[in-house]
């Protein structure tokens, strides 16, 4: 991933949708700030710890009963809001969660909990990437995942603001992103009944 680069497309994008602006913004921002050294560590090293969001998900996994904590590491990514579960080649583990450090510095804690919810989704669901049918279904079941732990609202915002990224090859395994926001916000009014 090069900064710059996606910094250029999204910049060509703001006049389609306003709402790229406060993003690129925080890209902007993120340049100079102590997530950009962490983004240069993973390009030159390879992943690098990412210390808050595996308290997060050590938490999350006692909250579940899950005893097999996923280890959790920055990366480079492959775009600006990369986060993924599986097996990875950087761990000795089974499965571990990979994200670029953009989450939490540009998304903030909430929404990047609530991915990192859904991720632990996948990993609990024995999720693999298949057929794209199977894919999309497994990505609607880690959604109902994290909506089922609280985080519904967080997530549907999380994919309100990434959703500029929805024409990139990497939303291809998804289901279509409106329909999984629909599905989360009417599940957060669901839940506060």
């Amino acid at each position: 991933m090069n900064i710059s680069e996606e910094l250029k497309k999204l910049q060509e994008q703001i006049e389609v949708n306003p709402k790229l602006k406060s993003i690129v913004e925080k890209i902007e921002q993120f340049a100079n700030g102590p997530g950009a050294y962490t983004l240069a560590m993973c390009i030159a090293n390879g992943p690098q710890p990412a210390q808050r969001e595996q308290a997060f998900i050590t938490r999350l996994c006692k909250k579940v009963g899950w005893f097999e904590v996923p280890e959790v590491r920055h990366i480079k990514g492959s775009n600006p809001f990369d986060i993924h579960s599986g097996p990875v080649e950087w761990l000795e583990s089974e499965s571990g969660i990979g994200l670029t450090p953009l989450w939490m510095e540009i998304l903030g804690p909430k929404k990047t909990f609530a991915a990192l919810a859904h991720e632990l989704g996948h990993i609990i669901h024995g999720d693999s990437l298949e057929l794209l049918n199977v894919r999309r279904r497994q990505e609607v079941q880690a959604d109902a995942f994290a909506a089922s732990l609280g985080y519904a609202e967080h997530l549907a915002d999380a994919l309100d603001d990434i959703s500029f990224s929805d024409k990139h090859d990497w939303w291809d395994v998804h289901a279509p992103i409106k329909e999984r926001i629909a599905y989360l916000r009417r599940q957060q009014f669901d839940l506060s009944r």
